[in-house]
């Protein structure tokens, strides 16, 4: 049974989530705080975190950068804020999707799904040289230091296009449709065209010079990160 942190101050909602985590069939741990969630992550060792951005003690930002230092684990963070400036500063410290407050918990669940089951079918394929580090054919990509290397050589990546060849990476020979990408990178509260996964493929492919071939489109489905 892959098991769930719930990391809330709110008491009630909390309490909502884990119930519908546990009747989706998952195991449900709950903390009220941004240092008993930390101390759970370590004693739990869970599939999935969901954590408050406004919590006691330490604030979410804060558990989750000590998270990253450990684990790749799916961050989900729920905030009751919509400014850009706080969903960039989330992404900067590597949460997986958002969920601003209110929210329907079906959702919350239905993302978590989508999250482990990307993220579940590219661990079983993944080939590393340590720890979080993916290196196919002199393309390196370090997941914890978001560093890329074509041959030795660091390539300037925006955080989107980093994002995007870590999870092609991920799931190397496999086609991701360009909803894939989006639901997954963007969120899917993203209102827009698809074609913005267009957009940064091609400044992606450019950045990576002549390794840019492993990224391969796939007419009418999407893309693929071909290893032979």
């Amino acid at each position: 049974m892959e098991k769930v942190l719930i990391v809330e101050d709110d008491v009630v909602i909390a309490k909502m989530i884990a119930d519908h985590f546990s009747a989706a069939g998952y195991q449900a741990y709950i903390e009220h705080d941004g240092l008993s969630g930390y101390q759970a992550f370590e004693a739990v060792n869970p599939d999935m975190v969901v954590l408050d951005l406004m919590l006691p003690y330490m604030d979410g930002y804060s558990v989750c950068r000590k998270i990253r230092k450990k684990s790749n684990v799916p961050v989900i963070m729920l905030t009751a804020r919509t400014d850009v400036d706080d969903q960039l500063m989330g992404y900067e410290v590597k949460v997986d999707d958002y969920m601003t407050k209110p929210f329907h918990p079906e959702v919350l669940v239905a993302k978590a799904k989508a999250l482990l089951d990307l993220y579940s079918r590219g661990e079983a394929g993944l080939e590393t040289t340590h720890n979080g580090v993916l290196n196919y054919n002199g393309l390196m990509l370090d997941r914890l230091a978001r560093k890329v290397q074509v041959d030795g050589s660091d390539v300037d990546l925006e955080p989107k296009q980093f994002e995007i060849l870590q999870l092609l990476m991920l799931h190397k020979n496999t086609v991701l449709s360009r909803e894939q990408l989006l639901n997954t990178i963007w969120g899917y509260s993203f209102v827009g065209s698809e074609r913005v996964v267009d957009s940064h493929i091609k400044k992606l492919r450019k950045q990576l010079l002549y390794k840019a071939y492993m990224i391969v489109t796939v007419s009418g489905a999407g893309y693929r990160f071909e290893v032979k």
